[in-house]
């Protein structure tokens, strides 16, 4: 598991890390929650990760959408600013049930997040990152 985790888990944060230290944070954080060990939560993680597949849907044109259609839930979907000032893909925000046995659920209640109608999805590169060193992530929230 330790090897996909380290392959994985970090190409949900851009830049990418060896996704051990994310993962020892992570797991400080957004498994609290969870009802299961931690190596059960990372296990079910990383298989949500593949049902998921939020690149794919992000390939579409409407991202909301588009994610909604693909993971089957509402999504709060956050931008930040790049230096230019464009909106780019900043979290995408789902949730999952704590059992993790039937995956993403309906939110609760969504946070409001401001992005414009244009939202950029770019390979990495250093232009993307705010001045005060904010990355691009997906996170999966646990309610």
């Amino acid at each position: 598991m330790e090897t996909s985790l380290s392959r994985k888990w970090p190409s949900i944060k851009c830049p990418s890390n060896n996704g051990i230290s994310m993962s020892k944070s992570l797991s400080k954080n957004s498994g609290v929650c969870s009802n299961l060990l931690l190596v059960e939560y990372f296990e079910k993680g990383l298989v949500l990760h593949y049902q998921l597949n939020p690149r794919k849907a992000l390939k579409k044109h409407d991202i909301k959408q588009a994610l909604k259609e693909e993971i089957g839930e509402e999504v709060g979907v956050r931008c930040s600013t790049n230096l230019e000032g464009e909106f780019q893909l900043y979290e995408v925000y789902v949730c999952i049930d704590k059992s993790f046995a039937t995956g993403v659920i309906p939110c609760p209640t969504l946070p409001y997040f401001t992005c414009s109608d244009e939202i950029l999805f770019p390979a990495f590169n250093v232009q993307m990152l705010k001045k005060n060193g904010t990355r691009n992530s997906l996170e999966l929230q646990v309610e």
